[in-house]
């Protein structure tokens, strides 16, 4: 059991991925988050980033799908919660920016992992 304590997220949009993971979307006109990765599966898309939107295609074959109850329409675009943004600020100084190649670099190479294939420096191991 985790003694961690849990902080509220404010109603704002949210979209389930076609992996299962779940997108949190933010107002970030005052923040200026830029991209990178908080930690293993938590990105950050922030200023000259982009996310997949609902109703595209995942490679799994599903689609990326707005919650109903936090869809445009349904749901305001929220600041981020202060709290996000003090995790945020405190990691800006090892916070790794990711170009858009890089991430998708990274991405790929999370996929070939999955089904059993890994690279490590120039050498391909199918599992």
């Amino acid at each position: 059991m985790s003694t961690q304590p849990t902080r509220a997220v404010p109603h704002t949009w949210q979209v389930k991925t076609g992996s299962g993971g779940l997108h949190f979307i933010f107002d970030n006109t005052e923040a200026k988050v830029r991209n990178g990765e908080l930690d293993r599966g938590v990105d950050l898309r922030g200023v000259g980033g982009y996310i997949v939107g609902p109703y595209s295609k995942h490679a799994s074959g599903r689609t990326y799908k707005c919650l109903p109850q936090n869809a445009p329409g349904e749901a305001p675009l929220a600041s981020p919660p202060d709290w996000l943004l003090t995790i945020i600020n405190a990691a800006a100084a090892q916070l790794k920016h990711t170009t858009h190649s890089e991430y998708v670099r990274q991405a790929l190479l999370r996929c070939l992992e999955a089904d059993g294939v890994k690279i490590r420096r120039g050498t391909v191991e199918v599992t």
